[in-house]
């Protein structure tokens, strides 16, 4: 019978982070679901603590993230799926329990807000946008994304782009999405600071082609957007703590 949920978690070399999510997963008040690790032949411990763990793994060379999250796509079950890569965790003990809460309606996609960490430790509350303002880019983090995998089907990441396969797979999801739910809770913990955040550049550059091949918005819109991104991006940098009081007044 398969479980509600599948929780997909990509690791490289990231013991600390893998163990991190782990105990979240083990902590969560309902079970009902598989927890699938692709990890990309680490050499740090991680094959060792797998074969202690509760995961259906896998441990070999692949071509980078979206490769490894095409594996696990490959590889699930679950009525629904959850993206949580080492060194992301849930929000709560209680988040699969609330998910499970809004399933009533049988969504194909549901959203959620997110805490977002740094590398001091403290934790921001980061509210979603609504999804039809998609075209500005992600409106929440991926891990507070759940697909329904019947509604996934045969689409999976576009492994040309290395920075922003996530976003072009939820906008061409979302073209064939029915049914979408925002949960009105932070799904997840997101360790910032991760690859896209480090080149900025090459995702937004990613995102502007997007944009354009799915005809989300005309060229020059999809360069407006990320000259926007950048001035937001540098404005976090140099003032974060008028950008998180800023942010946590968004309204929805």
């Amino acid at each position: 019978m398969n479980q509600n949920f599948c929780i997909i978690t990509i690791t490289k070399n990231n013991l600390d982070g893998l163990q991190r999510t782990a105990k979240s997963i083990q902590l969560q008040t309902i079970q009902d679901f598989e927890w699938i690790v692709i990890d990309a032949a680490s050499t740090d411990g991680t094959t060792d603590f797998l074969k202690t763990s509760q995961a259906d793994w896998t441990s070999e060379p692949d071509h980078g993230l979206y490769d490894a999250m095409n594996k696990g796509l490959e590889k699930a079950s679950g009525t629904y799926i959850i993206f949580m890569n080492a060194g992301d965790t849930f929000a709560d003990v209680d988040i699969l329990e609330l998910i499970t809460d809004q399933l009533e309606t049988n969504p194909d996609f549901l959203y959620g807000d997110a805490l977002e960490s740094n590398e001091n430790g403290d934790v921001r509350y980061k509210p979603a946008r609504p999804y039809t303002k998609s075209v500005r880019g992600m409106f929440t983090h991926h891990q507070s994304m759940i697909y329904k995998r019947e509604a996934v089907g045969d689409l999976r990441y576009d492994t040309q782009y290395k920075l922003a396969a996530d976003y072009d797979f939820t906008m061409r999801f979302l073209k064939k999405a029915e049914r979408i739910t925002y949960c009105p809770f932070p799904i997840c913990i997101f360790e910032s600071g991760g690859v896209s955040q480090q080149n900025a550049g090459l995702s937004r550059a990613e995102e502007m082609d997007i944009k354009t091949k799915l005809n989300l918005c005309s060229p020059f819109i999809a360069r407006t957007i990320a000259i926007l991104q950048a001035a937001s991006l540098a404005f976090k940098s140099k003032s974060p703590r008028l950008y998180w009081f800023l942010k946590s007044r968004t309204a929805r």
